[in-house]
């Protein structure tokens, strides 16, 4: 189960670590992690534009796997006969100590734990379930009319997800499971790999691959393109930034376009993993690599060129993926249905009683957790109520008001620039970056530090100037996309502490001046080869800064370490069985009940746990489906569907209209499939009803019984004796309606009537 994904991800490592030997050498002298991050992101570039070109001609999945299948074939022929893997041993070797042990054991956890399969997970399982039954494209994968999916699209994660699992035999729901360990070294190596390229050496890499899995260990969900994409991708985008610019001075005599490649792969994966990132890229990126040219054309120094050009490259690569979901996001007017058409086209009570307006707007705004930035605008009243909503007083910010203008600003002296403790160190953050910075420029003479530097003062600016900040949440649209921006520079935090610390040791500790004073008072050449390895040292080091790395985590329940590790350390039973074993249950369940593809009517919230195991329809999807122009009609319609005073020729009218099949539901059923039920099933809580072509007419007098009942437990006696009375008129041998008509007629005040019906 776990080890089909392992197997996967590791394999992907061999044509990436193939292509990166002959492409990119000098980006694997990094040492062990930080090749692990060059392997795994050259593979992810060269599949990145097969995956866009299968998502727009929607290619079939058996040529993904294809594709894949070859690429990786193909990188084990070239490195088996280069013969590789000689020099792979030999660092891996080099490379035991403390921290490979932490590396390892944070792996097998992992491994030992399982991915989260509840929340976004959901959503995310949802669409690579669909690529994996139906191949890559940007449809929605909720609703089986063909419409646009404009928050995932063209998504490389989602893709290789799929491949991956149709390439290994495995159902998406255990690849996905078993993928944490992977998702878990791709965060390390990246982090290692920053580390590497800002301060150079192989004792800061280590040291800020261990900080950071102490940081993200306990994390289930590490594995969501949102989590990647800024602890995994947004670190390799900073430290190609920093090298590529470096090198611009380093090496005058290289040409200016030569590193530029790199940064078009890499500002094309974030844009393909998640398009908000990509803009978090840009707006990062951009003072940083203008700042940089104008600098060195005042200065009149090498890299004018190389800055610009990167910077155009960083817009053109990361920029089209949120645009083109910005064109594809239907507006909230637009999703919104015409309750007064459906209320005059309806002919029951529930269209007179029906005005789902906060209901949209409820669902819109769960939607807008997973959109890439875009505010929808449906009328000015709906722009005045979310602009009195985002420039409200918060917890962690500061309203700052010149005349009638209202600012929103991050609170100074919390988020990063927060203090450790009660306030025992005011700052603490900003100090130990600045004191690793100082360290990485005058020791290591590293000013690529620079370019770290500015990527965190650029985030912390725009979140602590008011009408930047303002400008950012106006267009950002809420404050939890603003916070996630803010994340940035916790990201980035990592190289500037402890292992820029390590960095300016271990450089001055390899100074050949030191080993020769050394060697002359100890004349212990033994003692100084164990010094040169620097295995104490850095030992030393790691083990200072593991409570470092904890104090800049902010871990919360269910994800700290000691709720993480009771679930690691428990049997296979509790750990799996809690919910893996579960949703097994269930897929084989749904499988054996409902034929693939579909269209069920389900209950709120239980829509995409069903589609994360198997290949159905929806008719209205909970979440994500900023894309589908009738959402609001949809979303009416399943409430209408459900309802128990739909008259039948409209519920008919409904089920014919969206092909609904089966009915599913969690717990109880709706009243009204007594009289639609062909059959039901039942298992583990959840209940299967293979709707019939018509209602039971015969059964139809449940109905008004029914609601004769529910207006009695409302207390509107009066109306439940007068549909009570209907009923027993019908049929007078219904004991159960005599007697709750003779309770709604005691309730109403005639106690004669309420007696001869008892």
């Amino acid at each position: 189960m776990t080890l089909m994904a392992i197997i996967f991800w590791t394999l992907l490592l061999v044509p990436g670590f193939a292509v990166a030997r002959r492409l990119v050498p000098d980006e694997l002298e990094g040492g062990l992690l930080p090749g692990v991050a060059v392997s795994w992101v050259t593979a992810f570039a060269m599949l990145a534009p097969l995956a866009i070109a299968g998502y727009l001609l929607h290619a079939p999945m058996w040529l993904a796997v294809t594709v894949v299948g070859g690429f990786i074939v193909w990188g084990g022929y070239d490195l088996a006969r280069q013969r590789a893997w000689k020099g792979v041993g030999g660092l891996i070797v080099a490379s035991i100590g403390l921290e490979l042990a932490i590396v390892v054991a944070d792996m097998v956890f992992s491994a030992r734990h399982g991915s989260i399969l509840a929340a976004d997970a959901r959503v995310h399982l949802a669409r690579i379930r669909f690529l994996y039954d139906h191949g890559l494209s940007n449809l929605d994968p909720f609703i089986s009319t063909p419409y646009p999916y404009p928050i995932y699209h063209t998504n490389l994660h989602h893709a290789l997800f799929a491949t991956g699992s149709k390439l290994m035999g495995a159902d998406p729901l255990a690849f996905w499971f078993g993928s944490l360990p992977a998702a878990k070294l791709m965060i390390a190596s990246g982090m290692a790999y920053l580390a590497w390229a800002v301060l150079g050496g192989r004792w800061a890499a280590w040291i800020a691959a261990v900080m950071v899995l102490v940081d993200r260990g306990p994390v289930s969900f590490s594995l969501y393109p949102n989590q990647l994409s800024p602890w995994f991708l947004m670190p390799i985008l900073i430290g190609v930034l920093a090298r590529t610019l470096g090198a611009a001075w380093r090496e005058p005599e290289a040409a200016w376009w030569h590193r530029l490649p790199r940064v078009a792969a890499m500002a094309l994966l974030i844009g393909m993993f998640h398009p908000l990132y990509a803009g978090f890229a840009t707006v990062i990126a951009s003072p940083v690599l203008l700042g940089t040219a104008g600098w060195r054309l005042i200065r009149r120094r090498p890299g004018v060129a190389t800055a610009l050009v990167a910077w155009v490259l960083v817009v053109l690569c990361a920029m089209p993926f949120p645009f083109a979901g910005k064109r594809m996001t239907v507006k909230d007017r637009d999703r919104a249905a015409d309750i007064e058409a459906i209320q005059e086209g309806l002919s029951g009570e529930a269209g007179r009683d029906l005005d789902d307006r906060d209901d949209i707007a409820a669902a819109d705004a769960a939607d807008e957790a997973l959109e890439v930035g875009t505010v929808a605008d449906s009328g000015k009243d709906l722009r005045e109520a979310r602009e009195r909503k985002l420039l409200k007083a918060r917890d962690g910010y500061v309203i700052t008001e010149w005349g009638e203008q209202r600012w929103v600003s991050r609170e100074l002296g919390r988020g990063f620039t927060g203090a450790y403790g009660r306030g025992a160190i005011k700052a603490w953050r900003v100090i130990v970056v600045l004191v690793g910075f100082t360290l990485a420029v005058v020791i290591c003479r590293r000013r690529e530090a620079w370019y770290l530097l500015a990527a965190i003062a650029v985030v912390q600016g725009i979140v602590l100037t008011p009408p930047v900040c303002t400008m950012a949440l106006r267009f950002l649209g809420a404050d939890w996309m603003l916070e996630r921006f803010e994340t940035v520079s916790f990201v980035l935090f990592y190289p500037l502490s402890m292992p820029a610390i390590a960095a300016a040791i271990e450089w001055w500790f390899r100074s050949p001046g030191l080993a020769r004073r050394l060697e002359a008072r100890s004349g212990l050449r033994r003692t100084i080869t164990v010094l040169d390895r620097g295995r104490v040292v850095l030992t030393a080091l790691t083990l200072l800064a593991i409570p470092l790395a904890m104090a800049h985590a902010t871990h919360r329940r269910p994800y700290d370490w000691e709720y993480y590790w009771n679930r690691v350390s428990a049997p296979v039973d509790y750990r799996h069985g809690r919910e893996y074993r579960g949703l097994e249950r269930l897929q084989r369940f749904l499988q054996a009940n409902i034929p693939a593809g579909s269209v069920v009517a389900v209950e709120p919230f239980t829509g995409t746990r069903l589609k994360m195991l198997h290949d159905l329809s929806l008719v209205a999807s909970e979440r994500s489906s900023t894309g589908v122009a009738d959402g609001g009609r949809r979303r009416i319609d399943i409430q209408l569907m459900f309802a128990l005073d739909t008259e039948e020729v409209d519920r008919a009218a409904l089920l014919e209209k969206y092909g609904v099949t089966h009915y599913v539901s969690r717990g109880g059923v709706r009243p009204w499939i007594d009289w639609w039920d062909a059959e039901m099933v039942k298992d583990g809580g959840y209940v299967i009803a293979t709707l019939a072509e018509e209602p039971d007419v015969d059964e139809l007098w449940r109905r008004r019984l029914k609601q004769g009942v529910r207006l009695l437990r409302a207390e509107r006696y009066h109306e439940a004796a007068e549909m009570l009375q209907e009923v027993v008129q019908e049929d007078p041998r219904l004991e159960r309606a005599w007697f709750h008509l003779g309770t709604a007629l005691l309730g109403d005040g005639d106690a004669v009537a309420a007696a001869e019906a008892f």
